[in-house]
């Protein structure tokens, strides 16, 4: 279905040959011949996806509807479900097993629509028909509409636009990918500074004018420019260490600064982090320079992890813990914060990281056991009273993480022992002996996470001497 599918510029998964300069010629030629460019885009697709659509392109509604289970897609309609609650909308994000199964999701409905004689661009979800009558556009745009209906996908209005021949707003990014190659090793730091420096500037502002995934450039761009030109480790520490001595501007704190602005961001920075480290600077110095960037806003961060909190921004909350664990800089926030942090209606691991930031501010492990005993607790009563499969709840990889602690670190082993001296310990969810048994009438999720736990396998790596230490 990848295979031939003629429409599809996102099949490629970023492998290196298939690279923009090329899908761009894909998209080129799947364009020729109109004089007007209509854009549609799918809203809010990865978390709308209706999981039980998937069996429907696939097999065809009625055929599905008829066989509802057994089969690939029905099988993998169960899986989505099981990943995220039982929720039958939304599919979870950021790994190469959904863009797989959304691209091949969007590759049915393409054949559907090629069938009916449209030829167009799609990457993922964001479609381009080229057209020069109002008829051909009306009969697109009414044809894919019913084809969206009847799969429960929702046509962003918002971003639905029509471009005239010059194409004014088809923004390329053959300049962002082609910014520095005046640019060499021979040149001087502060020369690299100032072009960096440009150059993020101008990612920003393309961003802002519709230029689609230019700010995410900022990253990929600059590092492929300095694995290209060879730029050595001395130099590097010099480009991204070095503050101005008047301004204090520097570069690394400007890429921190534009990711906290964007909490979408955030596994981009910590990548872009790695890899300077990797290639020579010192870990000790980028440190420093987030740690007096930090310090600097404390109060600000304090208040938005908090306003993050009250309307469940999850994504900007882990951003700020998962930058106060891997920068080493957990006393940016009060016990009252990570309190907060540690509800029910937070994530997995927004919880398991302010647990850390706990551990690493020296807190008492008895409170925060408390806490945790709590919080399952509380979990668990919202299922009912017959379901024993505990690691298919919400919260089943915090219960993990503190498993995994308990029996293979010595975090806890204080703590715990004064805590089960307070509290029933045969019925505390504190205890795996009691909330995931070890029986031949065990649920099969309970058995493979024993199993898990049995042969030490970290779901949450701890660092190289269980110190949480990252970089």
């Amino acid at each position: 279905m990848y295979r031939d599918n003629v429409q599809s510029t996102s099949k490629f998964f970023n492998q290196l040959e298939f690279n923009y300069e090329f899908t761009k010629k894909i998209e080129q030629r799947l364009l020729y011949g109109g004089t007007n460019i209509l854009s549609v885009d799918l809203s809010n697709f990865y978390h709308t996806l209706y999981t039980h659509s998937i069996p429907w392109v696939i097999e065809g509604k009625q055929a599905s509807k008829a066989k509802r289970f057994g089969g690939v897609a029905n099988e993998v309609d169960s899986i989505l479900q099981q990943c995220q609650y039982g929720e039958t909308h939304g599919v979870p994000t950021g790994n190469l097993a959904t863009r797989l199964i959304t691209e091949l999701y969007m590759c049915y409905i393409d054949k559907r629509m090629l069938k009916k004689g449209y030829t167009y661009s799609r990457y993922v979800d964001d479609i381009k028909f080229t057209f020069s009558t109002e008829s051909q556009k009306e009969s697109f745009l009414t044809d894919f509409s019913k084809i969206c209906r009847e799969n429960n996908l929702i046509i962003n209005d918002k971003k639905t636009s029509e471009n005239p021949f010059p194409f004014t707003n088809n923004r390329e990014k053959t300049e962002i990918f082609n910014y520095f190659d005046g640019l060499n090793k021979k040149n001087k730091s502060s020369s690299w500074i100032k072009k960096i420096n440009e150059f993020w500037k101008f990612c920003i502002g393309e961003e802002a004018q519709g230029n689609k995934g230019a700010i995410k450039c900022m990253f990929s761009v600059v590092l492929n420019a300095l694995r290209k030109k060879e730029i050595g480790a001395e130099k590097l520490t010099e480009i991204f260490i070095t503050k101005e001595s008047y301004t204090r501007f520097n570069l690394y704190e400007m890429l921190l600064d534009t990711s906290l602005k964007d909490s979408r961001l955030t596994n981009r920075l910590m990548s872009f982090t790695e890899e300077i480290i990797k290639r020579g600077v010192n870990r000790e110095d980028v440190l420093s320079i987030v740690g007096d960037y930090l310090d600097s806003n404390c109060q600000m961060y304090r208040e938005k992890l908090r306003r993050c909190i009250n309307n469940n921004w999850n994504q900007e909350v882990y951003q700020i813990l998962l930058y106060c664990v891997v920068f080493e800089h957990s006393s940016l926030l009060g016990k009252d914060d990570i309190e907060n942090v540690i509800s029910i209606d937070m994530d997995d691991y927004s919880i398991c990281l302010a647990i850390i930031i706990w551990i690493k501010n020296g807190w008492a492990m008895y409170e925060l056991l408390s806490i945790l005993d709590h919080l399952l607790t509380e979990t668990h009563m919202n299922y009912p009273e017959r379901n024993n499969n505990r690691m298919s709840e919400k919260f089943w990889l915090t219960r993990y993480f503190i498993y995994y602690l308990i029996d293979h670190t010595s975090i806890f082993t204080d703590g715990i022992n004064e805590y089960y001296q307070s509290v029933d310990a045969s019925i505390s969810e504190l205890n795996k002996e009691y909330t995931i048994p070890k029986n031949e009438a065990s649920p099969r999720i309970n058995n493979f996470y024993n199993y898990l736990l049995d042969h030490k396998i970290p779901l949450i790596q701890l660092g190289k001497n269980n110190d949480f230490v990252y970089l």
